[in-house]
């Protein structure tokens, strides 16, 4: 997915997870011409206005800021309970003492404070009484970012009817004696004395800047997915760390109907094939006006025809699987889904499943419900080949991830990502000095790197089943997938690979998923390189990345852009990789699989 760059170091201004991922972090680009005001020191004491000196009063806050959804009481969960000390809460007072008993037990990181040191309580090497939901931590940090997922699930619910204690928002203070020329503020006889209007101001821009950290915000009603709560999927919640095999009972291919479902009247099934150029035509037609876009609707997937005919003919594909809704009086294409066989790895179980993909629906269609019954047919279909276990990510929070990845993304082109609203330059930041800033080399570094070749197959199979094999999710590829997914084609896959006397030691590769521009009269393309599949064995994975941003920028890319799955991490602060508010999700269909890490999930999807 796309998601608009977050720079290193920079002050976020705005932005929010959107429909499928792809979302955006905006930069102030007039920083440059902001001057500080003048100060002067020439007004004489004279010319100065006189300040009165007005005694603190007290107030009662009767219907304030405390009456909001955040001073709320909410039930809270027996884990969360232990560290707030009290089964209901406010959300102002839970993340009080959150932060409080993270700061008192010093689990921050000293080298990055957002970065916490889990401890038994918050989830290291436990399982069902923890905040993080048992996930037995494989690194010693955990980004506050996503600990707080995890807390806002322990929130078990408002609680509407507060007592009358509760609902009263009073605060105390000091008395002190009233002037005639102060401010009288009226004090009931049944409420106490409140403390000072200005200390109040103070607690409350604390509470702010403590939710701003903490990333709290109002949480809204946890989202009924209907349809997805009536298919074999592990549903949100714990799933034990033990959890394996399938979720739904047995079948078996006799049991499967072999009518295709029920559509409303006016539409009808139409199997795709994606090598006719009419066909095909018309899946781009419909996925460039209709698939993944930004909130603001500025940018928008641009699948070539080149591309989707790669991504959905690898290998022992099924053309039944590839499929769409039509209208039947006009036979316009308004729905769209596909399935390829894949066989994964996980956790040590192989699987024969299938990779879901390109689900699209016409906007102005979304309210016929024509997704589930498009999801449900082509499991259908699958579940005819004898395959029960399908993975596919999204943008969006389903029930349930195994993991969650974060796109991170290298200007290549400061100036054109600029000019189409993909960024804006930093506070004091000028166009030269960031241009500079992410200048890349004008060759590669390593020696032996060359494109691939079909000879090479062979040699870069084995290489990749091998890196693979170390992650707790991976796709276990034949010689001839290998030769599918990475030998080059123009504007759709590059591999480069590094050959030593006859030997291919290491290689790096990378697809292009260029993006409308949408309102821009100067440009009309974002041209985009996403992170495939690299193996690093005599090189460090750095410099291998290194040159795979040159041979990027030597192909005309503006943005190279990078999950943070597999050993990525190795590379993306250095190489000036600036982290995204882009998430993507994993989901496994009809299998139980405890939540990973990005770090241990070793598939990238198109």
């Amino acid at each position: 997915m796309l998601s608009r760059l977050f720079q290193r170091g920079l002050p976020k201004l705005g932005g929010g997870p959107s429909m499928m991922g792809l979302v955006q972090a905006r930069f102030n680009s007039s920083s440059a011409s902001v001057q500080a005001a003048p100060f002067s020191t020439t007004t004489s004491e004279q010319d100065k206005p006189k300040r009165t000196r007005r005694k603190k009063q007290r107030r009662v806050m009767k219907d304030g800021p405390h009456n909001t959804g955040l001073h709320q009481l909410c039930s809270l969960s027996p884990e969360l309970s232990k560290i707030v000390g009290a089964s209901k809460a406010s959300r102002v007072d839970i993340n009080k003492k959150l932060w409080g008993y993270i700061k008192s037990h010093n689990l921050q990181e000293e080298s990055d404070k957002r970065n916490i040191k889990p401890d038994a309580v918050l989830g290291k090497h436990t399982y069902s009484s923890s905040i993080l939901d048992g996930r037995v931590i494989p690194v010693p940090v955990v980004n506050m970012c996503t600990m707080q997922k995890y807390v806002q699930k322990h929130f078990l619910g408002l609680i509407e009817s507060m007592s009358s204690s509760d609902n009263k928002a009073t605060v105390e203070s000091k008395e002190e004696p009233k002037s005639q020329d102060s401010e009288q503020f009226e004090t009931p006889a049944s409420s106490t004395p409140a403390e000072p209007v200005d200390d109040v101001a103070h607690e409350q821009a604390e509470i702010k800047d403590l939710l701003d950290k903490m990333h709290i915000a109002p949480a809204a009603p946890p989202k009924a997915h209907k349809f997805w709560n009536t298919q074999p999927v592990p549903q949100l919640g714990p799933v034990p760390e033990d959890a394996r095999g399938p979720i739904d009972e047995p079948k078996k291919v006799s049991d499967i109907p072999k009518e295709p479902y029920n559509l409303p009247a006016a539409f009808e099934w139409s199997n795709i094939d994606v090598n006719d150029p009419e066909q095909i035509q018309e899946v781009y037609t419909l996925l460039n006006e209709n698939y993944v876009e930004d909130d603001e609707a500025m940018f928008r997937f641009d699948y070539s025809p080149e591309f989707l005919r790669w991504a959905l003919t690898p290998p022992h594909y099924v053309p039944e699987w590839h499929f769409g809704v039509r209208v039947k009086s006009n036979g316009k294409l308004v729905g769209f889904i596909t399935g390829i066989p894949a066989t994964m790895d996980i956790r040590g179980d192989e699987l024969r499943t299938v990779e879901i993909n390109f689900l699209c629906v016409h906007k102005k269609l979304r309210s016929k419900r024509l997704a589930p019954v498009l999801i449900k047919e082509v499991t259908r279909r699958v579940n005819l080949t004898d395959r029960w276990q399908a993975v596919y990510t999204s943008g969006a929070i389903l029930p349930r991830p195994i993991t969650t990845a974060r796109y991170h993304h290298r200007s290549l082109n400061p100036k054109k990502l600029c000019e189409v609203g993909f960024t804006r330059l930093a506070p004091r930041m000028t166009m030269a000095r960031c241009i500079k800033l992410y200048k890349v080399a004008d060759h590669p570094t390593t020696s032996g790197l060359r494109p691939m070749e079909m000879k090479d197959r062979k040699q870069v199979t084995k290489l990749l089943n091998e890196y693979l094999s170390k992650f707790k999710a991976h796709p276990i590829l034949s010689q001839h997938e290998v030769g599918h997914w990475l030998l080059p084609r123009e504007n759709v896959i590059q591999t480069y690979v590094r050959e030593e006397n006859g030997k291919v030691t290491d290689f790096l590769s990378f697809y292009s998923l260029p993006s409308s521009v949408l309102g821009n009269d100067k440009h009309k393309t974002l041209y985009a390189a996403y992170s495939y599949y690299n193996v690093a064995n005599t090189v460090s994975l750095k410099q291998l990345m290194s040159d795979a941003l040159v041979l990027a920028k030597q192909e005309g890319y503006d943005v190279f852009n990078a999950l943070n799955l597999m050993d990525n991490n190795e590379f993306l602060e250095d190489l000036k990789f600036g982290r995204g508010d882009g998430d993507l999700q994993y989901y496994l269909y009809n299998w139980k699989c405890p939540f990973m890490e990005p770090q241990d999930m070793g598939l990238v999807l198109l």
